[in-house]
């Protein structure tokens, strides 16, 4: 059993491009069959595009704001904010030419520069992940009782499935860090999970008695949540398809939440597929989610690529190709 665990893990990468590929024929299977939806490529609006990259760049400056104030307070050390919002950037860049080197690069530059320990940065993408999720659920929730209360998804009312979401993704983490503190598990996995629970909840804590660092942090998530929307509204409108804000609020939640679990690299494959069958429950069709997936996913790679590219990251992806080979 423990050999066929292991031959798992160590072909763990081959098996995850295998499913991507499976769901790329699956993708150019349905257009092959719906090729009435694959014209609609055809008619994309320029300016709609040029529009979205600029909200795309603006969303990446924003993050990276945002990611400078929770180092800072978890760190209490003196972090420049330029050089951590153009590490966010080169952190995507790198992660997109090479999947999780981003993440080393961008910790080892702070742990150099600024002495931001592995684990004060883990737990500040953990905190700013989940605070995210939360308040990202809680405006989609409101957009949609105000706007539009009757909007559903399959035969479930929006409102019904975001406070759902909302209670579990909240309650959970403080369910389970109170359940490995009362039964003090000793094993390496408990003790880790711990440690890291409890991080979070001590810089949410500390966020909460802090007004003014809070009142940014929540300033600049709705400004985040709201830039999001415009890029979901811009892409839809490239191929011709308008959509109350509502539904595009309670689209970019859902599928945030999909995003978040890795399947394949970059969820290629497997992201078109959850946005073509989130678009069918919401009375759009498949193939036009999956050609919203699509133009975002390049227009996306465009921006990150050339932004990297501007602050330097091909002599970064050079330095470590050289550094792979001594």
């Amino acid at each position: 059993m423990s050999d066929f665990k292991t031959h798992i893990l160590k072909n763990k990468h081959l098996l995850q491009w295998i499913l991507s590929g499976g769901c790329i024929l699956f993708v150019v299977f349905f257009f092959s069959k719906n090729k009435e939806e694959i014209q609609k490529i055809l008619t994309l609006n320029i300016w709609y595009i040029a529009a979205m990259a600029v909200f795309i760049l603006l969303s990446h400056l924003i993050y990276g704001y945002r990611f400078f104030l929770v180092v800072k307070k978890l760190s209490h050390q003196k972090i420049g904010l330029w050089m951590c919002i153009k590490s966010v950037i080169l952190n995507r860049f790198l992660s997109a030419c090479a999947p999780q080197t981003g993440n080393v690069y961008q910790s080892i530059l702070l742990k150099q520069k600024y002495q931001v320990s592995y684990t004060q940065f883990i737990s500040s993408l953990v905190a700013l992940t989940w605070f995210d999720t939360c308040l990202n659920l809680s405006l989609a929730l409101i957009f949609i009782v105000i706007i539009s209360p009757t909007i559903t998804i399959g035969n479930f009312l929006a409102s019904h499935v975001l406070s759902l979401l909302i209670l579990v993704i909240f309650i959970l983490p403080v369910a389970f860090e109170s359940l490995l503190s009362r039964f003090n598990f000793k094993n390496k996995i408990s003790v880790w999970l711990h440690g890291r629970l409890s991080e979070l909840f001590s810089s949410v804590i500390s966020s909460v008695k802090d007004i003014r660092h809070l009142s940014r942090l929540l300033g600049t998530g709705v400004l985040s949540f709201l830039n999001t929307l415009v890029i979901f509204y811009l892409c839809f409108k490239s191929i011709g398809i308008s959509l109350d804000w509502a539904a595009i609020a309670f689209y970019h939640v859902i599928l945030k939440l999909l995003n978040t679990i890795l399947i394949t690299p970059g969820n290629i494959g497997v992201r078109e597929i959850a946005y073509g069958i989130i678009s069918e429950q919401m009375s759009l069709s498949m193939g036009e989610g999956i050609i919203v997936s699509m133009v975002m996913r390049i227009i996306g790679m465009i921006v990150i690529l050339s932004a990297g590219t501007v602050l330097g990251g091909l002599a970064l992806l050079k330095q470590q190709k050289e550094h792979l080979e001594t």
